[in-house]
């Protein structure tokens, strides 16, 4: 990397840092008694791709984005997303052991999860009726999942695919 894309990156790292703290993001004693009662090995659950953590150097600690969780448990399709993300080599729990770049895909934006992209996918004839009403604005894949996880799912499938023939 080039200096000028290291502090461009550190920069992007930085500004997660501060949202994390502002969103107040779980850290791992809050995924442990939300998971509980029992015995939860959060080291196991992150390098089985199970659970995305965050390492926050700067607080020596995980963190984890709160849209994994639903409903206090974790979100019945994260595995899928996660496992879909690892088909790519490069976002493999083993590749990405602190989680950067997986939340990088994960939060940009993407113009084929827009509102009005899923609904022209979902129309039977591939063009949404009604789709005035619709924004062409770009979603990141961690906004969508929260609402269409199959969406998110089916985006991350397709991008280790892309990413495999290339």
């Amino acid at each position: 990397m080039r200096e000028d894309e290291l502090v461009q990156a550190e920069q992007w790292v930085n500004e997660w840092h501060i949202r994390a703290k502002i969103e107040a993001w779980p850290d791992s004693d809050t995924i442990i008694q939300a998971l509980g009662p029992g015995p939860v090995d959060l080291r196991a659950l992150r390098a089985s791709g199970k659970l995305l953590g965050v390492w926050f150097k700067h607080e020596r600690r995980f963190r984890y984005p709160p849209w994994q969780l639903s409903m206090g448990r974790l979100h019945p399709q994260l595995s899928d997303l996660l496992d879909a993300l690892a088909a790519n080599p490069a976002m493999t729990p083993e590749a990405d052991p602190n989680g950067w770049l997986r939340l990088q895909w994960l939060v940009t934006p993407r113009p084929s999860l827009s509102e009005l992209a899923l609904a022209d996918q979902a129309a039977s004839d591939g063009v949404a009726e009604d789709s005035e009403d619709l924004s062409d604005d770009g979603r990141s894949p961690a906004d969508v999942f929260k609402i269409d996880s199959s969406a998110a799912v089916a985006l991350a499938r397709s991008d280790a695919a892309w990413m495999s023939s290339s």
